[in-house]
C-alpha cells in the first residue's frame, strides 16, 4: 500500500475513485490532485507498470501538485477489486449509452467509482460488478483517435471503441468528483 489512505466514514467526503489499471502518470498525478481537493479518497487497482517505475512516480508526484504527500491512496491488487466493490455501492464509468446520467447522480459517501484504463476502459469482469453504470453525458459525434507521436503504452495506438465520444480519464473523474461535491454541498 502506498500511502495510508482507507475509505472515508466521513459524511461530507466524496465518493472513492478506483482507478483501474491506469498507464499515465500524468493522469494518476492529475486525479490525485483533483480528488483531494474533492475530498475524494482514491484506490488505485493495478497499475504497476506506473506505481513500481521510480521515474514515473516522480511524474505523479509533479502532477499531484502536493496530493500524494498529503493525502497518498490506497493500491490494491486487482484481483481484490471483486471483495473491494462489495464494501460499497460499486459505479463502474462508461461511455455506453444507457447507463445513469451524471446529472442524476447522487453521491453518497460509501460509494466507488471505476474509473478505466486510458485505451481500454474498464476490464469486463469489473464493469459487470457494477450497481449502477455511470456516463457522463456527451454529444453525438465521431471523435476518432489520430495515431499518436509518444503514446502512453509504446507499440499501441488502438483505443477501444476508437470513435465513440470519451473524456481523458483526468478529466472524468475531475467531472465527477465536482459533481458529487456540488451535490454534497449545503451551497450547491
Amino acid at each position: 500500500m502506498i500511502g495510508c489512505q482507507q475509505r472515508a466514514a466521513d459524511p461530507h467526503a466524496g465518493p472513492t475513485l478506483l482507478l483501474v489499471d491506469l498507464a499515465s502518470p500524468i493522469n494518476i498525478g492529475m486525479i490525485l490532485r483533483v480528488a483531494e481537493s474533492f475530498a475524494c479518497p482514491v484506490v488505485i487497482a493495478g497499475s504497476g507498470r506506473v506505481l513500481d517505475d521510480p521515474e514515473k512516480m516522480r511524474v505523479v508526484h509533479d502532477f499531484a501538485c502536493g496530493a500524494l504527500a498529503r493525502r497518498g491512496f490506497r493500491h490494491l491488487p486487482l484481483a481484490e477489486i471483486p471483495a473491494f466493490a462489495r464494501t460499497g455501492r460499486f459505479l463502474a464509468t462508461t461511455i455506453v449509452p444507457g447507463g445513469l446520467i451524471l446529472d442524476e447522480y447522487r453521491s453518497e459517501p460509501s460509494d466507488i467509482v471505476a474509473l478505466g484504463n486510458e485505451y481500454d476502459g474498464l476490464p469486463a469482469e469489473v464493469a459487470s460488478r457494477a450497481d449502477i453504470p455511470l456516463c457522463i453525458p456527451m454529444p453525438d459525434i465521431p471523435v476518432p483517435k489520430p495515431p499518436s507521436f509518444s503514446p502512453i503504452e509504446p507499440g499501441r495506438q488502438t483505443v477501444a471503441r476508437d470513435g465513440t465520444p470519451n473524456l481523458n480519464v483526468a478529466m472524468a473523474a475531475g467531472i465527477i468528483a465536482f459533481h458529487a461535491y456540488r451535490c454534497r454541498s449545503p451551497a450547491a
